[in-house]
């Protein structure tokens, strides 16, 4: 597909040759890829305020969906500055003010008000919504107790990194990784394997990523650093497991594709410590279909708080407060942007947003408190997270 002709002659503008959509070097916005789009965007207010102003053309069309990284948004992002940016918006398009994740990974194509994606929807720009919860710089100060999510730069870490599913087992797929070599939990293009061994485990997980087949895996792993902010036992605030934490819910979370287990609720086993003195457990209500996605433990399931750290890829991620579900128990992760859906979940207070590590090394963790519905779709041909869950 070449350079696009709008009625009144002007091509230059939108750019296609080695990119995934049309671009609009003018507006310095992509475009979703149907001619009828790119001829409601030519003829759109905004592009022709944009082309009268002369604020643009193909010279322009640099950074895609990230502003550079010399910008005064992204700089003030890195001071601290929760203020307004100077993000590129098409001119006369609804004001819109990034959040802090996006102002430091240089996002343009996320939208943070209703009325914001309306008008890049009806304006034919391919754009996403991102509606997430606080961004809290130290939470510390929130713990013990906390009964709302947040997203933080303050994150732990593993050892290292991997960059492919080969290098994780290597790392993390091996005799000592976990107490007991427990095998991970699996899943291949939506079935469930039980693995009988950490090496079975790596000969399904290869097999099904030389056949390009989605999959994931949780892979137990002691040796993961919490964040600063992660209750810790004063005698050791460096242990990885101690009392209050879930079992082997201290996990590297791998995938590649659109992954899901849909919508749940995070629970465990009461632990036998239960009526213990100072120790309160949030008992799952067995009775409430609200939380028969929260089963997996029976009548003896207890709420947890989970944290979890995007290192690697990209996470699409919904929200939803308890009692808040209105998905059907089979429902498939909405794919198309909608507003109305977006509306919804805002008015049952829930969140809307992508998760993704800021670079290489800045990874960003995102708290789910006891009892919040929560979502996560696979957007990336290699994903990789890690957390744990308390009591």
């Amino acid at each position: 597909m070449g350079n696009e002709e709008g009625e009144d002659g002007e091509t230059a503008c939108i750019l296609t040759a080695g990119r995934p959509r049309p671009f609009c070097a003018v507006c310095q916005v992509d475009i979703v890829d149907s001619p009828k789009a790119i001829k409601q965007h030519l003829k759109s207010k905004p592009h022709k305020a944009a082309v009268k102003g002369g604020q643009g053309g193909a010279e322009n069309s640099a950074g895609v969906g990230r502003r550079k990284k010399g910008s005064k948004a992204v700089q003030n992002a890195e001071d601290g500055d929760g203020g307004e940016s100077d993000v590129d918006r098409p001119a006369g398009e609804a004001e819109d003010k990034p959040c802090q994740v996006c102002q430091r990974v240089g996002r343009t194509n996320t939208r943070h008000s209703i009325a914001s994606l309306r008008a890049a929807l009806e304006q034919g720009l391919d754009v996403m919504p991102c509606f997430p919860p606080p961004f809290e710089r130290a939470p510390k100060s929130l713990f013990p107790g906390c009964r709302r999510p947040f997203v933080s730069l303050q994150s732990g870490r593993i050892e290292e990194v991997p960059e492919d599913l080969e290098a994780c087992l290597d790392l993390y797929c091996n005799a000592g990784a976990n107490e007991g070599n427990k095998p991970p939990n699996i899943d291949i293009n939506g079935e469930n394997i039980k693995a009988k061994s950490l090496s079975n485990a790596r000969r399904a997980l290869l097999q099904a990523s030389s056949a390009g087949e989605m999959f994931w895996a949780a892979l137990v792993v002691d040796a993961i650093a919490h964040p600063p902010w992660w209750p810790r036992p004063k005698k050791d605030n460096c242990a990885c497991c101690d009392d209050g934490d879930v079992p082997n819910f201290n996990q590297v979370i791998i995938g590649s594709g659109e992954t899901d287990i849909g919508i749940h609720i995070d629970n465990a086993p009461r632990p036998c410590t239960a009526g213990a003195p100072g120790r309160d457990y949030d008992m799952v209500d067995a009775q409430d279909p609200q939380y028969k996605s929260c089963l997996s433990a029976g009548d003896n399931s207890v709420h947890v708080d989970t944290y979890i750290t995007m290192a690697r890829g990209c996470k699409h991620v919904i929200m939803l407060p308890s009692g808040g579900n209105f998905f059907g128990e089979k429902s498939p992760f909405p794919r198309s942007v909608d507003p109305e859906l977006m509306q919804k979940i805002l008015d049952q207070g829930g969140y809307f947003f992508n998760l993704e590590p800021i670079d290489d090394q800045q990874h960003v963790t995102l708290f789910t408190p006891k009892g919040w519905h929560h979502w996560l779709l696979g957007k990336s041909d290699w994903h990789l997270i890690f957390g744990a869950s308390r009591f």
